[in-house]
C-alpha cells in the first residue's frame, strides 16, 4: 500500500456495501504512478513503491523476483498472505 495515505484514499471509493474497493490498475498492469511516485504490485497482490521513476520501479520488481526466488519457501508464504 502506498506509504502516502492521503493519496491512497483519493484512489479508492467505497462500494455500495461499504467496502473499500480499489481504483488501482488491475494485476495485469504491475506499474502504475500515483501523484509523483511510481509503484509495483506483485502477483501476491502487494503494493511495493514508493519509487522516484518508472525506470527504479522497473529495477524494483526485478530485485524483487530475484529476492523471492531465492526465499524460504516460508518468507514467500508471507507475501501470498496479503
Amino acid at each position: 500500500m502506498p506509504t502516502d495515505m492521503h493519496s491512497w484514499k483519493d484512489n479508492h471509493a467505497r462500494a455500495d456495501d461499504g467496502e473499500m474497493t480499489s481504483a488501482l490498475p488491475s494485476r495485469s498492469e504491475r506499474f502504475f504512478k500515483l501523484a509523483d511516485d511510481w509503484y509495483f504490485t506483485t502477483r501476491e497482490n502487494v503494493t511495493m513503491g514508493p519509487f522516484e521513476s518508472l525506470e527504479l520501479a522497473q529495477h524494483g520488481v526485478a530485485s524483487f523476483i530475484s529476492f523471492i526466488q531465492l526465499a524460504p519457501s516460508k518468507l514467500v508464504e508471507v507475501f501470498k498472505g496479503y
